[in-house]
């Protein structure tokens, strides 16, 4: 996952559906594949900056979210590059 960012994160081990968990299940479909452009920590913070497929750009929006490999994430900002930067 991202070059090694698996070690910044916390990491759980392998749990059944009818445990307890944090958080929540991502499921649907792909509606588009978007490329990791920028992963840095910035303070105390981690920014990633993907750039998504321009058609899906209608779609994204601030404080909505996005999934990157399994991974629910909120969009903190959605970028005016017409190449479709989140």
């Amino acid at each position: 996952m991202f070059g090694g960012v698996e070690q910044l994160g916390h990491s759980d081990g392998q749990g059944g559906a009818d445990g307890r968990f944090d958080g929540h299940f991502v499921q649907g479909h792909v509606d588009g594949v978007g490329a990791v452009r920028r992963f840095e920590r910035v303070g105390t913070d981690y920014v990633l900056e993907i750039r998504a497929p321009r058609a899906l750009m209608k779609y994204i929006v601030e404080k909505g979210s996005i999934a990157v490999d399994g991974i629910s994430l909120t969009v903190a900002a959605v970028g005016r590059d017409p190449g479709g930067m989140l």
